[in-house]
């Protein structure tokens, strides 16, 4: 990685099938399209750090039998969000995840504290989301890992003027939309480069 003086600032694009990391406190939602938006970014799906808590769910809300698959289950628990920095209590919401057992074995012997990245769509339910992926993390890493997802919702939110692509646009477009709003010195970067590699090859 470059030293942080020489790196450059790429123009960020607004995409609606994203994946951001960002804190869950943080997030509006738009139930009816499915949309959930943090800062000015809006994405389908997004990445979060929680881990385990004490709360306990009612018996019948926390685990259901799925009647449309054969030995599948939904299982439901509570979870602090490690990015919602809140001043006198964590923010606290309801992860659910679908399927056999060996899918949500994670979620039904989760024990409290325990750490887990997640990929999550919105429920219907406010406050509600649904776990389409995880991995558990190190808890002797908590606080580099927590440091590390709060350095990339800094940089992944941080858009001031974000590009917007027209959804019928073709990806030729896109690509020259673009560059054609690189600041000059990433463009003037790219056309050294160019050179190097073509003297390289001449070579």
């Amino acid at each position: 990685m470059s030293p942080p003086d020489r790196q450059s600032n790429l123009p960020h694009c607004r995409l609606n099938n994203g994946c951001p990391v960002a804190p869950l406190n943080r997030m509006t939602v738009d139930a009816h399209l499915g949309l959930v938006s943090v800062c000015k970014v809006d994405a389908n799906f997004l990445r979060a750090l929680v881990c385990f808590n004490n709360v306990k769910l009612p018996d019948e809300e926390a685990v259901q039998q799925d009647n449309s698959a054969t030995s599948a289950m939904r299982v439901k628990r509570s979870f602090d969000c490690l990015l919602s920095n809140e001043d006198t209590s964590p923010f606290r919401v309801k992860l659910r995840m679908a399927g056999p057992a060996s899918v949500v074995n994670w979620m039904l012997q989760g024990r409290t504290g325990e750490i887990h990245q997640v990929v999550l769509a919105q429920m219907e339910k406010i406050g509600e989301w649904s776990v389409l992926w995880q991995v558990p993390v190190d808890a002797a890493a908590k606080d580099t890992v927590v440091n590390y997802f709060h350095q990339l919702a800094t940089a992944e939110l941080a858009v001031d003027e974000p590009l917007t692509f027209e959804p019928k646009w073709t990806p030729v477009k896109r690509l020259h939309f673009v560059r054609d709003n690189m600041p000059e010195e990433v463009m003037l970067f790219r056309s050294r480069a160019r050179r190097c590699i073509n003297s390289a090859h001449s070579d």
